[in-house]
């Protein structure tokens, strides 16, 4: 068992921090009366914390992780086999772009120079971090062309 807390904003923009426990592979409320109050008030708005794990090729993915923060700091991760990171740029609102500088991997994929991860703004408050270049996964080159590592609410201005 695993205890973890649900981050909640409420409407009138109170931080609420709901205990969650992870059991037999799902995460349930803690107390009841939490899950139904919070059933009764607006839609949850997620913030930091939201992690998306995206398949690149067969041998290779990537991590994005929101930071929640005022800039919307998004760690990257590439991976191989999701176990090992051979590069973990990150980008914001103020640096929208990172360019991969030289080859990175193994025998078996290779993250080449030139892969670029950019930040890009979207309408109704979210943002996207895609990826462009290519990745040679067991000698095959995979062209990625502004492949979506995950959509994130944007840093609300207060």
């Amino acid at each position: 068992m695993c205890l973890s807390y649900f981050r909640r904003v409420t409407k009138s923009r109170e931080l609420k921090l709901l205990p969650m426990v992870y059991w037999d592979g799902l995460f349930s409320f803690q107390n009841l009366e939490e899950e139904e109050q919070m059933s009764k008030e607006s839609p949850a708005v997620f913030e930091a914390g939201q992690t998306t794990n995206t398949p690149l090729t067969p041998n290779s993915n990537a991590k994005a992780s929101a930071s929640g923060d005022a800039n919307d700091d998004t760690q990257i991760q590439f991976l191989y086999n999701n176990t090992i990171v051979y590069w973990s740029p990150s980008v914001s609102s103020a640096f929208t772009e990172v360019t991969n500088d030289r080859d990175r991997g193994n025998a078996v994929v290779t993250f080449k120079k030139g892969l670029k991860v950019e930040y890009l703004a979207q309408a109704g408050g979210m943002y996207t971090v895609t990826v462009t270049g290519v990745i040679v996964d067991s000698g095959s080159p995979y062209h990625l062309t502004g492949k979506s590592l995950g959509s994130f609410p944007q840093a609300q201005s207060g």
